[in-house]
């Protein structure tokens, strides 16, 4: 469907999430995931000949721990992480390291791991090996770059748990991806295409965190792919959501963390010319303009 809630604000919001006394325990945390920059078949574009070359933007895993104060077993970790995909033997694993940490305050059933889906990261970490169509074959050592920064974050969000609130807010963000493929949403019956006033999802759903010390950290949900950094690319990036994450964290400072976390892109691509290119003159404009559009929604929000 459309318009699915991701699972987390569905759990959120059935909580009183505007309480001034600070009902939640909570932690963010962030840890570098950036794969190997040269030598290796890019994840996302299945194109002979897209090997990495070097770095536009390093990529990051982004941990939040929200649980109700007075019941901390109740915790979800929430992670978004800038890679193309995550894996269920990457979830596993993740899970294992916890659980070696923290007995069982972490399991299958609250760690949710969530890829931005950037086409321009290193391949190589599905557990499928020869010729897999989404990168090179396996990698263990890109696999643990991942599986270690993903558990980092998680552990610096542990670290730090304490009272705070959650805020939550929606908004639109316009001009941030086009349907690519209009015939095929055409076909869907009118009665369907009806319920909504745009081709695309430009629903923003943007949670905040605070405590004593001031806000920590912020998560918002967004559709569009990140394929703005195009098939002819050949660097390392967080694409658009990387860019607006690390200008968000930038402008507040003070260890602050934002994820701009992925949700039901599809068919939305930021190339709004719809032939690889715009609204850019290039592919780091576009980059840039994209995550932008969808940072000044974020920021308001």
């Amino acid at each position: 469907m459309r318009r699915t809630l991701p699972y987390l604000i569905i759990v959120l919001t059935t909580l009183p999430v505007f309480a001034a006394d600070h009902p939640y325990l909570l932690g963010r945390g962030i840890a570098d995931v950036t794969g190997p920059a040269r030598g290796a078949q890019m994840w996302g574009f299945v194109r002979d000949g897209q090997i990495t070359e070097g770095i536009h933007t390093r990529l990051f895993s982004r941990a939040f721990i929200i649980a109700e104060r007075d019941k901390p077993e109740s915790r979800i970790a929430f992670v978004s992480i800038d890679i193309g995909s995550t894996t269920h033997d990457m979830q596993l694993e993740v899970v294992e390291q916890l659980q070696k940490k923290y007995a069982d305050a972490y399991s299958l059933h609250n760690v949710i791991l969530s890829a931005t889906h950037t086409h321009s990261g290193p391949g190589g970490y599905w557990h499928w090996g020869g010729d897999s169509p989404l990168g090179s074959s396996f990698s263990q050592a890109h696999f643990d770059t991942i599986v270690n920064g993903i558990v980092q974050s998680i552990s610096e969000a542990h670290d730090e748990l304490a009272p705070g609130s959650i805020q939550l807010n929606q908004g639109s963000v316009e001009g941030a991806g086009a349907n690519r493929s209009i015939t095929a949403y055409d076909a869907n019956p009118a009665e369907e295409r009806a319920r909504y006033d745009s081709t695309t999802d430009k629903g923003m759903t943007l949670l905040k965190l605070t405590n004593d010390s001031g806000p920590i950290g912020m998560i918002n949900w967004f559709a569009s792919h990140p394929t703005a950094m195009t098939f002819d690319n050949c660097l390392i990036s967080g694409d658009h959501k990387g860019y607006a994450s690390q200008q968000f964290e930038k402008s507040i400072g003070n260890n602050f963390v934002a994820a701009f976390a992925q949700t039901n892109c599809g068919d939305v691509t930021p190339n709004l010319n719809l032939n690889n290119t715009g609204p850019g003159q290039n592919e780091f404009e576009t980059t840039r303009i994209i995550g932008e559009r969808q940072l000044a929604e974020a920021q308001r929000l």
